[in-house]
Formats: structure tokens, C-alpha cells, sequence
């Protein structure tokens, strides 16, 4: 068994066995409750050793980032790169506690300087029983494993682009069989997502969380109107070997303030008293991005960017969406005429960018395109455990088919989750339960879907969802309302394998299709089919499906089944079961708050139809029986 890890962003862990096939991923936001959580991802670590593997079944951890940085103290050093998001906090809001650490920081710097924190996560595990050997991979080639390992394909090219990880903010590659082997690295100081994540500080959004309500955004603006001030802040441009390379300003900008991996303790103090101000690290790192960004465009706005109409905010959006996709069009369809193969596998936050995807995969020469389900930090888990595991004698390639790798609860802990909120439940069989929420469907209801083991990565794709009817536009108002969300792109659909093409058109649909069934791409939605699932279509006329095989989970394609039979439409709205600002849910009772909180109309847990015990009573169908399921084979089962 090898233990992947990241620490970054969106913590995670993740279990490989023997023949290099992920047993088990989940990051550690679905259990602190702490969207984007930081640090050492002690919740999963305890599921994980507690339910799927003993700490001497362990043979090998590999962690996703090289865990080098400057610090003085091992207190600094838990505090700024493994603890997490509530210890940050509370450190920080005490100044009694920041001044102490601080002071031991400065002293452990002047006599004891160090550069790497490898040995604090050595010792964090053997504390657990996991004494197996810990390999560190740099960020980027973990990305890169993560992309091309559970890739379909046996020959790729492959790019990473993100924000920053161990210096590089990205990398191309050349994939083949086993083998990566490195053509480029973009360093830090070229990062296309530090743009992205400026762009959406300087909109008033929240940074590594909110940049897909800047792509949603854009699609209401004018990308004209600020367009050449884009283009001076993020172009391509050759390097010093004659290949094309990004010029980032804002990046250049932002790293000439701040680095996270080489932090001066003096700019660090320098931001404590805005950080009193936001009470928070997260508050903290918006603010400061937020005013960088305004001191960027400053001189190239017609208005005071601290203000900004909901028309000035779109035109940015827009811009910046359209120089995003020019300079990621145009340095994809440089590497992709000198690469082998023109198959693409992608990685790294910036690929969470659905619209970006359809345009890399419609206007280069790639054939066919796969962005790995998990692939912002979270994917650096299971990129460095593919790695570690492709340096054994005899490893094959796996390919990632399913994202249903986290914990999956008993129906008996669920019956006592409802017995203390007072909920009452009714056991219905499969077909029956498929019935009843298709009619709730029909009914125009919104129905919580909370079954089976929980998804891995961003997207929730059938196990904790929300499904509703797609057929008019207002129900993205009403959802969002109901769920405490703002957002600017329509839900996304779900969408049955034998209506794919029906519903939607382009040249390369048969190429999309290995990244569809995970939801990261945007695909154009053919004119007759957009009036009747207006739900799920955007003003640009596109949509960002997850495309089912009965295959892949039979339960949830016979709920679509019989939705089509009684519409005639191979689709649903599936959006994340999550409260606004708050992690996809994980546990029965998290499940259960949201519906009590109003966000849901009905709430099926495993094969119970859950309801308030003051709701009449459902009358239970003919051949509703009591199901006992059985975890599927070769999975761990549920607790």
C-alpha cells in the first residue's frame, strides 16, 4: 500500500494498493468543515487508519511537494505550512501569541536557520505507526503523474498550470507508457493563475475558491473594453532555448510583496494589522491580493476599482477570461506541434476553468483531452503516489474510473443520525427508490442525493448531489436562494451516455468525451436542446455535463432512466450538496442540517427517503421492501 499526501491547499490523502489502483482519497475540508483546508490532513489520516489500512500495511508515503522553506522555528513552521486554517487563526488573533511567535522565529532564524520541514512530517507519521519510508516529489511533476497515470491514454502531452507550487507555476511533458519526461518548466514568476487570482481579489471575490464565478461572469461582459490591458499584464513570449514562455505582471507584481515559501518575517509583520482587520488567514491573504490588484489597475480602470458596477465587473471578467484562453490556446498549440502525441493530459488549478478546457481541446490540434478530476492540490496526493508506485519492478499504468473513493456510511449509522434529529425514514428497494425521486423530479422538487462512498475532487457526480428538474432557467434562482449562494453559470447537468450527442454539438465531442464523465469541461448545447433545458445552459449557449454509463453506477442512471421516461429529457441539474461557503457534506448529519435548514425539498439517504417526523408520513409503493446493500466488491466497507 503507498500513502499519497498534500499539504497545500485542499489537504488530501490517498491510498493506492498493490497494483497502483486508488482504494481511497478524501481531503481534509469534508471533515474540519473548512472549505480549502491547509495543512497536515489529520481527520482523513484517522478515517483512513481507522477504516481501510493499519499503519505497517503502509510500505511507502509519498508527499506532493518538496517541503522546502525557510524558517527558524518548528513552530513557525507548523503554523505557515502544516497546520491548519483554525490553528492559523487562532494564532493570529491573539497578538500575545503572534509576538511569541515571531519572537522564537527571529531567534531560531539568527542561530538554527533552516530550509526544508521534511522532518517535522517524518515525525508527524511516526507518531501514527507509519514508519515506511517518505519520499518528497516537487509539485509539478506531481501534478504531471496525476494528469497522465489515470489517463486513458498511453501517450500524451501533458501541462500543469497553477498558482504556484515549489517555485514553478507550471510544466510540459512528454508521456509515454511509464515515463514523463520534462520539456519545460514555467517559473513561478510566469504563473497564469496568480492572474486568474488576482482578477478575481480585484471583483471582490474570494481567491482559490470563487475563480469559477469569474468564468461564469464572463459571459455577461464585453472582453473588448479592457482586453489590451489583459494582454499587457499576461502574454506569450520565447525564451532564452526559442520556446514559447508566459510573461506574467501581475505574477512579477505579486512576488516582489509576498512569497509564501521564502517569507521575510518584517513583510510578514508588515500585514498583521490587516490581518487584525480580516480575523481571518484566509481574510488576510484576500485582502492582500485584493490590493495589489487595485494598485494594478488603478491608472487602466474608468472607475475606483474598490467600487466597480456589476457591468465594469463583467467586462473585466470577460477580458481576462479571453486573454487567458489566447495565451493557454496559444502555448498548448506550440508544445503540441513538437510533441509525439496530440493527446492532451491537464493538471493544476487553472484547468478548473471549464470554459478554458473546450477552448484548448476546439482550437489546437489535440485529439482527444483528460483533466484529472482532482486537479487542484488535491490531486498532488495521488500524483505523488502514482510516482512512488511507478518506480516499483513491474508497475502498469491504472486508469482513474471512478471519483467514489471517500468514506460511505451504514444505513444503521444513518437511521441513528435521523433518530436524533428527528427525522422518520422509509426503506424503499432500488427500483422503487429510482421511481420516487424521479417523480419528485418531475414535481419540480429538489432532492438531496446522499449515497454511497464520497467523491473525490471538486465535482460531486452522484453521491452527494443535489438533483433537479432542468427545464426552466428560473430554478438556478430558486436553488441558489435556497442553498445561500450567489453564482453567475448555471447549474450542470448530468446527462445520460446515449443522449450525449444528442443534446450537444461540435467538432470534437467524441475527444471531450474522457473528461466528461468527471465535469470539468463546458461543451456548446445544440439550439433545440437549449430551450428545453434552460436550467443548465448558459448565456453563451454551453453547459458542463457529467456524461453516465449504466456501468458506472446503475442506481443513478436509472434515476435519469425514468426521468427521460416520463420527459423525454436524458438529463438532470447535479449540483455539489453543500450550503453555501461550506465543504461538499460528508457525514449523515451534514446531510441532514442542510435539509433541515430549508436548502432541499426531499433527502434519500443510502436506500432510506428521509423526512421531517411533522411531514405526513410517504405511503410506501408496492415492492418497497427492507434492502440491506453491501459495499461493491473489492471496496472497503462502510461504516
Amino acid at each position: 500500500m503507498i500513502l499519497g499526501l498534500s499539504f497545500s491547499h485542499n489537504a488530501t490523502a490517498c491510498l493506492l494498493d498493490g497494483q497502483g489502483q486508488a482504494v481511497f482519497c478524501a481531503s481534509e475540508e469534508r471533515f474540519t468543515r473548512r472549505k480549502n483546508d491547509w495543512g497536515i490532513p489529520h481527520l482523513v489520516l484517522d478515517e483512513l487508519l481507522a477504516h481501510h489500512v493499519r499503519p505497517g500495511q503502509v510500505q511507502a508515503v509519498a508527499v506532493g511537494e518538496g517541503c522546502m522553506a525557510a524558517y527558524g522555528s518548528r513552530k513557525f513552521a507548523d503554523f505557515l505550512y502544516l497546520g491548519n486554517l483554525a490553528s492559523r487563526d487562532h494564532t493570529l488573533r491573539s497578538p500575545l501569541r503572534t509576538a511569541a511567535l515571531l519572537a522564537r522565529e527571529v531567534c531560531g532564524r539568527t542561530f538554527r536557520p533552516r530550509s526544508e520541514y521534511q522532518r517535522l512530517v517524518i515525525d508527524a507519521l511516526k507518531k501514527r505507526g507509519i514508519i515506511a519510508p517518505v519520499r518528497f516529489f516537487d509539485h509539478h511533476t506531481a501534478h504531471a503523474a496525476s494528469a497522465f497515470h489515470c489517463s486513458p491514454f498511453e501517450d500524451a502531452l501533458v501541462v500543469t498550470l497553477d498558482g504556484e507550487g515549489d517555485g514553478l507555476s507550471g510544466s510540459v511533458w512528454h508521456a509515454s507508457g511509464s515515463r514523463l519526461e520534462l520539456v519545460q518548466k514555467l517559473d513561478e514568476i510566469r504563473s497564469l493563475g496568480k492572474f486568474y487570482r488576482s482578477i478575481t481579489a480585484l471583483l471582490g471575490l474570494t481567491v482559490n475558491r470563487h475563480e469559477g464565478k469569474v468564468t461564469g461572469l464572463a459571459a455577461y461582459g464585453d472582453a473588448d473594453r479592457y482586453r489590451e490591458t489583459m494582454r499587457g499584464l499576461l502574454h506569450p513570449e520565447p525564451d532564452a532555448e526559442g520556446l514559447l514562455t508566459v510573461r506574467s505582471r501581475i505574477a512579477e507584481h505579486h512576488m516582489k510583496r509576498f512569497n509564501l515559501r521564502r517569507v521575510r518575517l518584517g513583510g510578514l509583520a508588515a500585514h498583521l494589522g490587516m490581518y487584525w482587520r480580516s480575523r481571518s488567514w484566509e481574510g488576510l491573504l484576500n485582502r492582500m491580493i485584493a490590493a495589489q490588484a487595485r494598485s494594478i489597475f488603478a491608472g487602466a480602470l474608468e472607475g475606483d476599482p474598490a467600487s466597480l458596477s456589476f457591468e465594469e465587473k463583467a467586462d473585466i471578467a470577460a477580458a481576462a477570461q479571453a486573454v487567458l484562453e489566447e495565451v493557454v490556446v496559444e502555448y498548448m498549440g506550440f508544445h503540441l506541434e513538437r510533441a509525439p502525441s496530440r493527446k492532451l493530459a491537464l493538471a493544476g488549478g487553472v484547468f478548473a476553468n471549464v470554459k478554458l478546457n473546450q477552448r484548448v481541446l476546439e482550437r489546437t490540434e489535440a485529439e482527444a483531452i483528460y483533466i484529472h478530476p482532482g486537479m487542484g492540490d488535491e490531486g498532488l496526493a495521488m500524483g505523488a503516489a502514482k510516482l512512488a508506485y511507478h518506480e516499483t519492478p513491474g508497475a502498469k499504468r491504472s486508469v482513474l474510473r471512478s471519483v467514489h473513493l471517500g468514506p460511505a456510511y451504514r444505513e444503521a449509522d444513518i437511521e441513528r443520525a435521523c433518530d436524533h434529529h428527528q427525522m422518520r425514514y422509509t426503506r424503499l428497494a432500488d427500483e422503487a427508490l429510482a421511481e420516487r425521486i424521479a417523480d419528485a423530479l418531475v414535481n419540480e422538487e429538489i432532492v438531496g442525493l446522499f449515497r454511497g462512498r464520497m467523491e473525490y475532487g471538486p465535482r460531486a457526480l452522484g453521491h452527494r448531489t443535489i438533483l433537479v428538474n432542468p427545464a426552466k432557467r428560473e430554478i438556478n434562482d430558486v436553488v441558489n436562494k435556497r442553498l445561500g449562494r450567489s453564482e453567475y453559470m448555471p447549474f450542470a447537468p448530468v446527462v445520460l451516455d446515449d443522449a450525449y450527442e444528442e443534446i450537444f454539438e461540435g467538432p470534437k465531442l467524441s475527444g471531450a468525451r474522457f473528461t466528461t464523465a468527471f465535469m470539468t469541461i463546458t461543451l456548446d448545447v445544440k439550439p433545440a436542446w437549449a430551450k428545453r433545458i434552460e436550467g443548465v445552459v448558459h448565456v453563451d449557449g454551453t453547459a458542463r455535463p457529467q456524461v453516465i454509463e449504466r456501468e458506472d453506477d446503475p442506481f443513478y442512471y436509472a434515476i435519469l432512466s425514468k426521468f427521460r421516461e416520463r420527459t423525454g429529457i436524458g438529463c438532470v441539474v447535479n449540483t455539489s450538496f453543500n450550503l453555501h461557503e461550506e465543504p461538499i457534506v460528508n457525514r449523515p448529519e451534514d446531510a441532514i442540517r442542510s435539509f433541515q435548514s430549508g436548502a432541499i425539498d426531499r433527502l434519500v439517504m443510502e436506500n432510506l427517503w428521509v423526512e421531517p417526523r411533522d411531514r405526513a408520513p410517504l405511503r410506501e409503493p408496492a415492492g418497497a421492501v427492507e434492502v440491506i446493500r453491501q459495499a461493491p466488491v473489492g471496496q472497503p466497507t462502510p461504516r
